[in-house]
């Protein structure tokens, strides 16, 4: 009588189809984590671009007889009393995908943008729209002439990512 102990050949053959299937499909599932782990970060960094540059311009607009010389499509021009009371023009501009302010670099990868600002009244709506690789967000400004500290005001924003 024969013993029989072990694996044959046949069985060995099928445990390593079976293994290289489960490796597969671990390997797919890994894959596609990390492709939409890659994919939120850069949502996120689009987003913190926008944040930047809406620092800047908000730190701007608040500042004391702030008024608008000059916009564009692709551009803004500014005047304000800095902080020490001396007069400043600040230049936002879109040149080659990147966005600047006077020659400081405040973000890249843009693809799209529109700057529209109109004299209403005594006030200046001031409308930017930036689409920043994935990232879209339009904002409103108002300047009104300042009675208060109160400063501009953000009257709508809208904003959203295309995945």
């Amino acid at each position: 009588m024969k013993n029989e102990k072990g694996i044959t050949l046949i069985a060995l053959i099928i445990y390593i189809i079976l293994m290289t299937f489960v490796v597969a499909g671990v390997s797919a599932i890994t894959t596609s984590f990390y492709g939409n782990l890659n994919e939120m970060d850069n949502s996120s960094e689009s987003a913190v671009s926008f944040a930047k540059f809406n620092m800047y311009f908000i730190n701007d607009i608040k500042s004391e007889n702030v008024r608008v010389v000059s916009s564009g499509t692709n551009y803004i021009e500014l005047s304000l009393k800095n902080k020490n009371g001396t007069s400043q023009t600040i230049k936002y501009s879109i040149q080659n995908n990147t966005l600047y302010r006077d020659k400081i670099k405040i973000c890249d990868k843009i693809k799209d943008s529109k700057i529209v600002a109109n004299q209403e009244g005594k006030k200046v709506i001031i409308d930017i729209y930036l689409k920043i690789d994935n990232y879209e967000k339009t904002t409103s400004y108002i300047l009104e002439p300042k009675n208060s500290s109160s400063g501009p005001i953000i009257v709508r924003e809208e904003g959203y990512i295309i995945i």
